[in-house]
C-alpha cells in the first residue's frame, strides 16, 4: 500500500521465488511417495557402483562442503542392482542431511561395505547435534522434524528420510539411525546386490 524501493522489492521477489521453490520441492516429493504407495514407481534396475555415485555426491556437495569447512571420507566399494535415479535420490538426501546437521569443521564418513550375505550397506556418518532416543523411531515418517531441527530452524519439509526409505523398500532393502547425540549420528541404507526375480 506504500511506495518502495526497488531493493525491496526485488528482496520480497527473491524470498517469494525460494518459497515456490522450496513448495514445489515438497509437492514433487509428496507426488513421489504417494505414487509409490500405490505401486506406480516403475524401477529401471542397472548395475549401479555406489562409490563412484558417492565420490560424484561429494563433488555436487562441494560448495557446501567448503561453506561449512567440512571434510567427508569415503572408503569402500559396492555394487548393487539398483534405479540410478532412485538411487541418486536416496543418497543425496542422506547426504544433505548429513551436510545440514554438520557443525562447522566436522569429517562426515561414507562407508561402504558388505552386509548380510547378499547385500551392500551405505552408512553416512555426522558429528552433529544428534537425534535423541525417543526421535528416533519416528525420523522416517512423513513430515517429521526433529525437535533440533526445528530449533535451529533448519530446512526441510520432513520427507527427504521418508523418501530414502521408500526408495530403500522399493529395492527390497531399507535404512536404518542411530545416534550418539553430539558424539555421532549413522544412517545406514541396506539394499540387495541382486534385484529379485519377481522384480
Amino acid at each position: 500500500s506504500r511506495a518502495r524501493s526497488n531493493d525491496e522489492y526485488r528482496s520480497v521477489l527473491e524470498l517469494n521465488a525460494e518459497e515456490f521453490e522450496r513448495l514445489s520441492r515438497m509437492i514433487q516429493d509428496m507426488l513421489f511417495l504417494a505414487q509409490a504407495d500405490n505401486a506406480q514407481a516403475a524401477l529401471h534396475p542397472e548395475q549401479v557402483n555406489l562409490a563412484a555415485e558417492c565420490a560424484k555426491l561429494i563433488e555436487y556437495f562441494e560448495p557446501l562442503i567448503e561453506e561449512g569447512r567440512l571434510r567427508v571420507d569415503l572408503n569402500g566399494q559396492g555394487s548393487v542392482q539398483a534405479d540410478r535415479l532412485l538411487m541418486q535420490r536416496a543418497l543425496a538426501n542422506m547426504m544433505s542431511n548429513a551436510v545440514r546437521n554438520s557443525p562447522p569443521g566436522a569429517l562426515i564418513r561414507i562407508e561402504i561395505a558388505a552386509a548380510d550375505p547378499g547385500k551392500v550397506s551405505v552408512v553416512i556418518v555426522n558429528s552433529g547435534h544428534g537425534i535423541p532416543a525417543e526421535e528416533l523411531p519416528r525420523i522416517f515418517d512423513r513430515f517429521y522434524r526433529t525437535s533440533g531441527a526445528r530449533d535451529r530452524k533448519l530446512e526441510g519439509t520432513g520427507l527427504g528420510l521418508a523418501i530414502v526409505r521408500t526408495i530403500a523398500r522399493l529395492h527390497g532393502g531399507d535404512v536404518a539411525a542411530q545416534s550418539i547425540p553430539d558424539v555421532e549420528t549413522r544412517f545406514c541404507l541396506v539394499l540387495p546386490r541382486e534385484r529379485a526375480s519377481n522384480g
